[in-house]
């Protein structure tokens, strides 16, 4: 079956998945969406759709996150819509492991099936804009401002007042005489 005319999507990233256990959801919604087709082939009933959401901004720490996006299809009279990922056999993989490893989750309400493990990975692309790591020359940089104030500090810990008075003294000129 293919569904055209998508306008929406539910969207979720949650962290701490397993199974049985949903995890905990970082960020998720409902928001428009645009269904393009991708010109690959689906499932032996119907053609392969990209879902889009655009417009979101999700800042993440670094981690290990699942996301989910799930077109808002409607009802089809029997009251269930199912739509499916493809499935990417290991291509254009990113991150370890590179095996499908069961770690794709399952969550479908209408059977109460709830977060069960999947042997298969799915592609799921973010489009955005990463922040990047500092590279070497950058923490060379940091550490060599760092130890500069720790040595100027330091420094001036040490540095005696010039403001010491003087006793009053006779003084000597050089033969050893007193000079009044």
């Amino acid at each position: 079956m293919n569904v055209s005319g998508i306008t929406q999507a539910s969207w979720a990233i949650r962290s701490g998945v397993s199974a049985g256990n949903g995890g905990t959801l970082i960020a998720g919604g409902t928001s428009g969406a645009t269904q393009m087709l991708t010109g690959r082939p689906g499932n032996p009933y119907s053609s392969e759709f990209k879902i889009e959401v655009a417009g979101l901004n999700v800042a993440l720490a670094p981690g290990r996150y699942w996301l989910s996006v799930s077109p808002v299809v409607g009802d089809a009279g029997s009251g269930v819509l199912a739509s499916y990922n493809t499935a990417t056999f290991k291509d254009n993989s990113i991150g370890e492991p590179f095996t499908n490893n069961d770690n794709s989750f399952l969550f479908w309400s209408a059977n109460t099936t709830n977060f069960a493990p999947r042997s298969l990975d799915f592609s799921m692309g973010i489009a955005g804009t990463p922040v990047p790591e500092p590279g070497p020359a950058t923490l060379l940089t940091g550490i060599f401002i760092a130890a500069m104030a720790g040595h100027r500090r330091r420094r001036s810990r040490l540095t005696f007042s010039t403001n010491a008075s003087i006793p009053d003294k006779e003084l000597v000129d050089g033969n050893g005489l007193a000079q009044n």
